[in-house]
């Protein structure tokens, strides 16, 4: 089952290291010039200073971007871009998942699903039996049941028949931006408009500033081990127990911005906070706050957080690359290493220590 987190940034004075320039291989790559003069676009021309997603497979490092998929192998710092050329749906890509046999699942804004085994690519759009198109996340049960979160409702898909859900259904609104699996298998679906959606596989329910929501668009939600749900949101924090809602705000606690787009929590139950003025820490009791002037991360503006099964913190910024804190040293991955892009939206990693992300 995948587990989606958000960006995380440590207090301490370290040091901070960066990659070496990478060196760029495949079908229909050619070097580029990146704003330092390096190869940060990898393509001449594309949308390849926008990454949206990240993936982490074993050595391999696997970007969404605005112009295709790229296959970055850290082990010597080489790329591989993956187009519409090769068979991917569209080459502007929101999500990356990765199942338990290691097969990519891509989503699109615009050309739909796209599945790749490592040989060959397959595409499922709205011909297929998905809801729309514009796909902005993907959550795998245990099962092994997709969920696709699009802006004409959720779509689900078992490896044969597709089935939607919209607000006919019972979900909040149709435009899905978030997905969370609980240990139960129950569904909680965040929306851009609507607030949340729980499904149990039966009944709907909706949570929303009615019920004690801070705000109704929803941008990640993070579930903890005692089944707890965190909801970040464009109006802070929300806490749902199952029964009584808590809100954490700029005005009401140490949250640094209110504009919450990923949540992460470690193994310690320690909650992690990536917000557009920076990191917050929140341990249950106390908060802290990480920001550019406080500490060696590169930018303020946190997409993403992950956590991998050795302790590392991966970080995602909107224009400030990849950074990677192993608890004493920094490393930085941006244009200027090589990377196809700074900005990145969000990084998620699964049982296997697949790091993956969304837009």
């Amino acid at each position: 089952m995948k587990k989606i987190f958000c960006f995380v940034v440590g207090w301490a004075l370290l040091s901070c290291v960066c990659v070496s320039a990478a060196t760029i291989i495949g079908t229909d790559i050619t070097p580029g010039a990146g704003a330092g003069g390096g190869p940060g676009d990898l393509i001449n021309n594309g949308n390849y200073n926008e990454v949206h997603c990240v993936a982490k497979e074993g050595s391999y490092i696997w970007l969404g971007t605005g112009g295709g998929v790229v296959k970055w192998e850290t082990t010597n710092n080489t790329y591989r871009l993956y187009t519409t050329i090769d068979g991917l749906a569209y080459n502007w890509v929101n999500s990356i998942t990765i199942d338990s046999s290691g097969t990519k699942w891509f989503g699109t804004y615009g050309g739909g699903v796209s599945k790749f085994d490592g040989t060959n690519w397959k595409t499922y759009n709205t011909a297929s039996g998905l809801a729309n198109n514009f796909v902005l996340s993907i959550a795998i049960d245990s099962s092994g049941t997709k969920w696709f979160a699009t802006h004409s409702g959720v779509s689900k898909f078992n490896g044969a028949t597709w089935k939607k859900y919209n607000t006919a259904s019972g979900l909040a609104s149709n435009y899905g931006r978030s997905i969370a699996i609980d240990s139960s298998g129950t569904k909680w679906f965040g929306t851009c408009d609507g607030g949340v959606s729980k499904y149990d596989g039966t009944n709907w329910t909706t949570y929303n500033t009615a019920s004690g929501l801070t705000d109704n668009y929803v941008r990640s939600i993070a579930i903890d081990s005692s089944g707890t749900k965190w909801f970040g949101t464009n109006g802070g924090v929300s806490k749902f127990d199952g029964t009584t809602w808590v809100t954490y705000s700029t005005s009401t606690s140490g949250l640094a911005s209110n504009s919450v787009w990923s949540i992460a929590i470690d193994s310690s139950g320690t909650k992690w906070f990536g917000t557009n003025g920076g990191v917050s820490k929140f341990d249950g009791t106390t908060w802290v706050t990480y920001s550019t002037s406080t500490s060696s991360m590169a930018n303020n503006d946190v997409r993403s957080i992950a956590i991998d099964s050795s302790g590392n913190k991966w970080f995602g910024t909107w224009g400030g690359g990849v950074l990677k804190f192993d608890g004493t040293t920094w490393t930085a991955y941006t244009t200027a290493s090589g990377m196809a892009n700074n900005d990145v939206r969000s990084i998620v990693i699964d049982s296997s220590n697949t790091k993956k992300g969304e837009k």
